[in-house]
């Protein structure tokens, strides 16, 4: 953020810390959607493969499909895979608070 001619940032630290809460609370969302079907997991590796693609040339890609198609959990698989890399922030609907 610039004022008045300066640069402002938040310390190092704070930033850490903000970055560590995204992520506990990434991981918390994540961790509710249910991505398997009577204990069996079906890995997209292609559907990963165009979600990586679209995102060469865009910022935003949308999911969409029939309810109960594994949409939420094809976005989990894709989460948890760039997790390992750096932070993600997932945000689903019933965990954000008004005014919060």
């Amino acid at each position: 953020m610039r004022a008045d001619g300066f640069v402002l940032s938040e310390p190092s630290s704070l930033r850490r810390r903000s970055l560590l809460a995204v992520n506990h609370e990434s991981q918390r969302a994540l961790a509710k959607i249910k991505a398997d079907i009577a204990s069996l997991h079906w890995y997209r590796k292609a559907s990963i493969a165009a979600m990586r693609e679209a995102l060469e040339t865009a910022r935003f890609i949308q999911l969409i499909g029939e309810p109960g198609s594994g949409k939420s959990a094809l976005l989990k698989e894709f989460a948890e895979e760039n997790a390992r890399v750096g932070t993600i922030f997932v945000l689903k609907d019933a965990r954000i608070q008004p005014k919060g």
